[in-house]
């Protein structure tokens, strides 16, 4: 089951291209520009995605203020490639994993770069009390760089019970980094664990960024 974000302008020309494909169910909403990937992920479907026992979420990773959009076409392609495949069947290999080990929470793709809280560590401790998490440590982190990953949302359950509205997502435009969404992306890997459940990562010889 496909479920799609997109504007309004946008949606009729989704929906072709989803009419063309097979073997599919596919529900299309229509969103206002605000919260990114994320409040569609959190709001727009978080009461669809629940009823699933593992769900995939990607999306079309703009990164409109990098100014080496070569850099973010590659980027782009090293997400899709260790998320959804094309060289190899990732979903295929990663759904496997998931049926394999009932305590593995969360996947994402390996990133060759270590990162840390950067300007968000004051957004993620705030929404970390909220979501009553432990302290949350200081140093560099493993997290799904880019927010596309596989989860089951049992080991997400904390988020999906806060209700997220709309309003709780900063307005457009937003800076590079330093908003509750980049401290979101951050926490994924402390929800889980908070849970109960492990994380992995994809690697794939050859395809990086």
């Amino acid at each position: 089951t496909l479920f799609i974000s997109t504007s309004a302008h946008c949606a009729p020309e989704v929906e072709v291209l989803l009419d063309e494909l097979t073997g599919y169910t596919y529900s299309i909403h229509v969103v206002p520009n605000r919260g990114r990937d994320m409040g569609s992920f959190l709001t727009a479907f978080s009461h669809e995605l629940q009823q699933y026992d593992i769900i995939g979420h990607v999306h079309t990773k703009k990164s409109a203020l990098l100014s080496d959009q070569v850099f973010v076409k590659k980027w782009v392609d090293h997400l899709g490639e260790h998320s959804v495949g094309g060289q190899y069947p990732m979903i295929d290999f990663i759904a496997s994993q998931f049926q394999q080990n009932p305590l593995l929470g969360l996947v994402f793709p390996e990133d060759p770069h270590i990162l840390g809280w950067g300007d968000n560590k004051t957004h993620a401790d705030q929404l970390a009390r909220q979501l009553q998490i432990d302290a949350l440590p200081n140093f560099p982190l493993n997290f799904p760089v880019g927010m596309m990953f596989w989860a089951r949302p049992q080991a997400l359950r904390v988020l999906f019970d806060q209700q997220w509205s709309w309003e709780h997502y900063p307005e457009e435009p937003l800076p590079y980094d330093g908003t509750r969404l980049h401290a979101l992306e951050r926490l994924l890997p402390f929800v889980v664990k908070h849970h109960g459940f492990s994380q992995a990562v994809t690697y794939l010889p050859g395809v990086n960024r």
